[in-house]
C-alpha cells in the first residue's frame, strides 16, 4: 500500500505490465500447442530411423522460432508502452528485457509440456 501512496500511478503501471508479460508470454505459446501435435509423428518415425535425437529437433525448433519470438512481442510492447503514457525510457528498457525473458521462457515451458 505504501507504493500507491507514493506513487499515485503505480497501480496502473504495474497492471499494464502485468497484463501485457501474461498475453504475450501466452501468445508465443499457442501455435506450438497446435504444430506439436502435428510434427510428432513425423519426429517418432525419423528418430526411430536414427537420425537424429529429440534434443537437436527441440534445439532446432527453438532457435528457428526465436526471432519471431522476440521481434512479434517486442514491437507490440514498443508501440503499446508509449501509449499507455509511460514514458521512461530506462523503465521501458528493463521492463522490455523482462517481457523478451517471460517470452522465451514461455516458448521453451510450452515445448517441454506439449512435446
Amino acid at each position: 500500500m505504501l507504493l500507491y501512496k507514493l506513487f499515485p500511478c503505480a497501480h496502473a503501471h504495474l497492471s499494464f505490465t502485468f497484463f501485457t508479460l501474461i498475453c504475450l508470454s501466452q501468445l508465443v505459446c499457442f501455435p506450438n500447442v497446435f504444430s506439436v501435435p502435428n510434427e510428432r509423428t513425423v519426429v517418432n518415425k525419423e528418430r526411430a530411423a536414427g537420425y537424429y535425437r529429440l534434443s537437436a529437433y527441440y534445439l532446432a525448433k527453438l532457435c528457428s522460432e526465436l526471432p519471431l519470438i522476440i521481434c512479434q512481442p517486442a514491437m507490440f510492447f514498443t508501440i503499446a508502452y508509449w501509449m499507455a503514457g509511460l514514458n521512461r525510457s530506462e523503465a521501458f528498457l528493463g521492463q522490455l528485457l523482462l517481457l523478451l525473458l517471460t517470452a522465451v521462457v514461455g516458448q521453451v515451458a510450452c515445448l517441454n509440456v506439449c512435446g
